[in-house]
């Protein structure tokens, strides 16, 4: 379902609609019949998607060797065509038997400086509205509080950069409640 790039005067298209009211969507891009749905099943996911608030979070987990994700890159574009907007998500941790796998170490300055500029270049290229950069992230506090406090320790200095990328992209970081 990829399209091309977007442009920057694209991106402008994913910008946030001005509303009086809170806006609202779905987490997740997860057509029927996941995890093997076929090419319709796409289709009408991506169909429904403005009539369930418009928004759909998109998490990817970043890896040191993968840069932007693809995902980041082409959402928009499929949102443009089937009338959504994309929340971008880029964490850095995976599900795993058990738990998860952390997939940037923290206290890496190397794995920081790779995440953080993958960061500021989702930033800079595609000007989201919003950018995600930690999902659930007190998962990670409950499996490894060490490396949950160096992410926070390495925190601002990413939320800096990406906001110093695109002053209008408003940075945050979701928890999961249960």
């Amino acid at each position: 379902m990829a399209g091309p790039e977007p442009t920057p005067a694209e991106t402008a298209a994913n910008a946030p609609a001005a509303t009086a009211g809170p806006a609202y969507g779905i987490a997740g891009l997860v057509p029927p019949h996941h995890p093997a749905p076929a090419e319709v099943d796409y289709r009408t996911f991506f169909e429904a998607l403005p009539g369930l608030g418009g928004w759909v979070g998109t998490y990817v987990a970043w890896t040191p060797e993968g840069g932007v994700p693809d995902v980041v890159r082409t959402q928009p574009e499929v949102g443009r065509r089937y009338g959504y907007r994309t929340l971008p998500i880029v964490g850095f941790h995976r599900d795993a038997a058990g738990g998860l796998t952390l997939t940037v170490d923290f206290t890496d300055d190397g794995q920081v400086r790779a995440y953080t500029d993958a960061l500021v270049a989702v930033a800079r290229d595609l000007r989201p509205p919003f950018l995600g950069i930690g999902n659930e992230v007190n998962r990670i506090w409950e499996h490894d509080p060490a490396a949950y406090e160096a992410w926070v320790r390495a925190l601002p200095g990413i939320a800096g950069a990406v906001r110093a990328a695109s002053p209008d992209t408003r940075v945050f970081v979701t928890f999961q409640y249960e």
